[in-house]
């Protein structure tokens, strides 16, 4: 935390862009543009969705495995990933 404190403290000090005052209307500069695309505005949430299909997935898979292996040891059928979805 005392890092935090000493790194805003240096950066408001040595007046970085980002950590200007933001009531101080002593300079002309116009605020940057906000015209970003749909894929970088909902990016995070993409990503985080991809990360959850992608476990799901995973985790589909590894049970399935571990069910046809546990099926193989006492002479039943094998399942399908869907099959197993269904259940």
């Amino acid at each position: 935390m005392a890092t935090h404190v000493v790194l805003a403290a240096y950066l408001f000090a040595t007046r970085i862009a980002e950590s200007r005052d933001p009531d101080d209307k002593s300079t002309n500069e116009e605020p940057p543009s906000r015209s970003r695309s749909w894929l970088y505005e909902h990016s995070l949430g993409l990503a985080l969705g991809l990360l959850f299909v992608l476990s799901f997935l995973g985790h589909l898979f590894a049970s399935r495995s571990a069910y046809n292996s546990d099926a193989a040891a006492h002479g039943e059928t094998m399942q399908s990933a869907f099959a197993i979805l269904a259940v």
